[in-house]
C-alpha cells in the first residue's frame, strides 16, 4: 500500500511540475514589433517609387540605394509577357534582398501601353515578388492594380491589391491593401509622396495587423493578438521598415 502511495504521488508530482509540457509546447513569446508589419508595409512604399522610373524620374527613389552592394537589371519591356520588367538585388552586413517586378500599362480605353507616359497611362497592374533575409526572412508576392487620377490640380496614385507569402516561414493567411493614396510630386524631382490615406490588413496565424497611412514618414500599425485580443500601437518607417 505504501509503495502505490509512493508512486501515485510522485505520478502527481510530475504532472504538477511539467505543467502543460505534458499536453503540448508552450504558445512563443509574443512580440507586436517583430518585424512583419515593417517589411510588408516598406515594400508597398517600394513598389510605388520603382514605378516612377519609367515616368522619366530625375533622381532614384527606391530604397536600394540604403544597401552596402546593389546589382539593378533596369526596367525593359519584355515582348514575351507584354510588360515592363526589372530586377534588384542588395547584399548588406547581415543580409540580403532581391526584387522582381513586372507592370503592364493601359490607357482609359484599357488598351496596352508600351511606352508610358503621367500623359497616356490611366492605370497599370504592378506584380513584384520579393525575398529578404537579415534580421528575419520573408518572401512576399504583390499583385497591385494602381488607378491614375488627374485632376485640375492633383495627380493621385491609388493602389488596392493582395499580397500573400511568409514571415520567418510563417504564412500570412491574407493580406489586402485597400485606397492607398500617394500624390504625385515634381519638385525637386518627379516622385510620389508618402502615402496619406488607406489602409493595409494583414492576417496571421497569431495576429491581425492593421496598417493606416498619414501622409508622413511613420505610419500606425495596429496589432491584435488572436488568443486575448490585445491590442498594441505602433509606428513604421515607410522607408526603412522599422518598426517604434
Amino acid at each position: 500500500m505504501r509503495t502505490s502511495c509512493y508512486l501515485f504521488a510522485l505520478a502527481f508530482a510530475l504532472i504538477t511540475l511539467s505543467g502543460c509540457n505534458l499536453i503540448g509546447p508552450r504558445e512563443p513569446e509574443f512580440k507586436a514589433q517583430d518585424g512583419s508589419a515593417g517589411t510588408v508595409t516598406a515594400e508597398l512604399s517600394d513598389m510605388g517609387n520603382a514605378t516612377m522610373e519609367l515616368f522619366g524620374t530625375t533622381k532614384g527613389t527606391t530604397e536600394d540605394t540604403v544597401n552596402i552592394d546593389v546589382t539593378v537589371i533596369p526596367w525593359k519591356f519584355d515582348a514575351a509577357c507584354q510588360g515592363w520588367i526589372r530586377s534588384a538585388t542588395g547584399t548588406f552586413q547581415g543580409g540580403s534582398v532581391s526584387r522582381y517586378d513586372t507592370i503592364w500599362f493601359y490607357d482609359a480605353a484599357n488598351a496596352p501601353v508600351v511606352i508610358p507616359t503621367l500623359a497616356s497611362v490611366d492605370h497599370y497592374r504592378h506584380v513584384r515578388s520579393v525575398n529578404g533575409t537579415y534580421q528575419n526572412s520573408f518572401d512576399y508576392r504583390y499583385e497591385m492594380n494602381v488607378s491614375i487620377e488627374k485632376g485640375a490640380t492633383d495627380t493621385i496614385f491609388v493602389f488596392n491589391g493582395l499580397t500573400n507569402g511568409a514571415f520567418n516561414g510563417e504564412t500570412f493567411r491574407s493580406t489586402t491593401i485597400t485606397n492607398v493614396k500617394r500624390r504625385l510630386q515634381r519638385f525637386p524631382f518627379t516622385h510620389l509622396s508618402y502615402p496619406f490615406e488607406g489602409t493595409l490588413f494583414a492576417d496571421r496565424p497569431l495576429r491581425t495587423i492593421l496598417v493606416e497611412f498619414g501622409g508622413d514618414n511613420l505610419a500606425k500599425a495596429t496589432v491584435t493578438r488572436k488568443s486575448d485580443s490585445k491590442v498594441w500601437v505602433i509606428r513604421i518607417n515607410i522607408t526603412t521598415g522599422r518598426e517604434y
